[in-house]
Formats: structure tokens, sequence, C-alpha cells
């Protein structure tokens, strides 16, 4: 396997076929093994292979022994990569159309734990962009089954990267621009609702003075720990010391907190 240097930029092209949004995802495992996938949108691009936008089909090709990552259109989760489940497609690069809400597959396949997944979040700023999410919990279900590492789920806005420990040898993450239920909700400043969290730093429970229809708790690495929906009680005594970001959602707004557990 060759050890590939890769510049961590993320760059917006112009093209002939009109503005298209690349978004570069940046993997290394624990042997410094490294690859990278990139995903976007233009109104130009279809859902399968555009050769146009230098799209390349690579299905029939052996994955890498060691460690390698790939787009796909597989919806069913990815932990054997002989049969290729229901996919048409693998590749390095896919330019969507139809972005909002749209699922791609992530394959895996890594031996050398953990895997480190990096983006730059500066360039994730329109409505779309914002609702990036990058999860290893099958849609099918969305977050009411477990998936198969100890990723969960990550605003890709809000974070810049994080590691995870895949259970398998080849497992499948999910990709999704534009998710319906932060796109529809305004980003706040916690100062501008007058959100007060208390008490902060906490050793038990916390009290929020606001309605939420769901709440996030992502430790410092962008890993989420936990999610509690509007009347549960939000008991933190069993977490570990440290920072923690808490990410509100109601049918208004969303917005972002950090919060500190004490011991």
């Amino acid at each position: 396997m060759k050890k590939i240097s890769i510049l961590g930029l993320l760059v917006i092209a112009i093209n002939s076929f009109g503005q298209t949004f690349e978004l570069p995802i940046y993997f290394e495992d624990s042997n410094q093994n490294r690859d990278t996938i990139y995903i976007g949108y233009d109104d130009l691009a279809t859902d399968g292979i555009d050769e146009e936008f230098n799209e390349v089909n690579i299905i029939d090709e052996p994955i890498d022994t060691v460690f390698e990552i790939r787009i796909s259109d597989e919806k069913c989760v990815g932990n054997t990569i002989d049969g290729l489940g229901d996919a048409t497609y693998h590749a390095k690069r896919q330019i969507l159309k139809n972005y909002r809400n749209k699922i791609l597959n992530i394959v895996i396949k890594s031996s050398d734990l953990p895997v480190k997944m990096s983006w730059d979040s500066l360039h994730l700023n329109s409505n779309v962009e914002n609702g990036a999410l990058i999860t290893d919990t099958n849609p099918g279900g969305w977050f009411d089954v477990a998936g198969h590492s100890d990723l969960g789920f990550v605003f890709m806005s809000k974070f810049n990267e994080v590691s995870f420990n895949p259970e398998n040898e080849i497992i499948s993450l999910w990709f999704i621009f534009g998710i319906d239920t932060i796109v529809n909700t305004k980003e706040v400043k916690e100062s501008d609702i007058g959100l007060n969290v208390f008490p902060n730093p906490t050793s038990n429970t916390i009290n929020i003075n606001t309605d939420f229809s769901e709440l996030f708790i992502y430790d410092a690495n962008g890993r989420l720990i936990n999610k509690y929906k509007k009347g549960d009680y939000i008991d933190l005594s069993n977490y570990n010391a440290g920072n923690y970001f808490m990410r509100i959602h109601n049918n208004k707004y969303s917005t972002t907190k950090k919060i500190s557990v004490i011991k």
C-alpha cells in the first residue's frame, strides 16, 4: 500500500458544466496509510457515474487489502465487500444533483485502528452544506439502530476531524447533504436566545431554560455521546470529566453550547 501525501484543501471548482461544490474528506489509519474521497453537488450532475465530473466506476477493481475508502450507492451495510450487495458503482468522487437528503455509502476498509477522518468545516457555510452529516448508523432506521463503529454521527460543520474504531475490517459510513432537520432551522448564537444551561460545570444533571425537540451531546473530538428528546432527564453523572458540546434543535432554531463535567 503506497502512502500518499495529501494537502488538506477544499476547493470550489468552476467548470463548463456549472458551479461545482466539492468536499474532500481525508482518511488516515494508525499506520499512516491515507486515502481521500470527494463528495459534492452540481445542477448538471446525475446520481450515477458522470465522466464529465471525472467520476470513475471502480466496482470491478479489488479493494485494497490494507486500507481503502470508496463511495458507493449500496443501501445495505457494507460488512462484506465480496458480494457488493446492491451497489451499482464504487468511486472516489461523486458529484450529486439532487443533493438534499441524498444518502451516500462510504465503504471503509482498514486493518490498523483507529481511523481518522478530516475535512475543512470552514467552507460548509450554506444551508445545504451546513446540514452535512456523517454517521455509522444505517439510515434505514436512522439513529435507532447501533452502527458498526464507535463514531455515532457527526454534524460536519461543527468539527474538522474525528477518529473512530470500526468493529470489522470493512464497514459502511453514511453521508448526507442538507439533512432537513438542520436545514429547516435557523442557526443562532446562545446569546441571541438567552440560553442558560445550569449548573455548568456539573457533576450530575443539567437544566435548560429553552424548549428543544432534540438534544445531542458530543465529546471534544466530535463523537456523539448521547441523544435526548423533549422531556428527557439529562443526567451526566456517568460522563467522564471533561468538556462536551451540546447541540440543541427545535422547530425554530439550532444552537451549540459548551458544557463541562467535573468529578
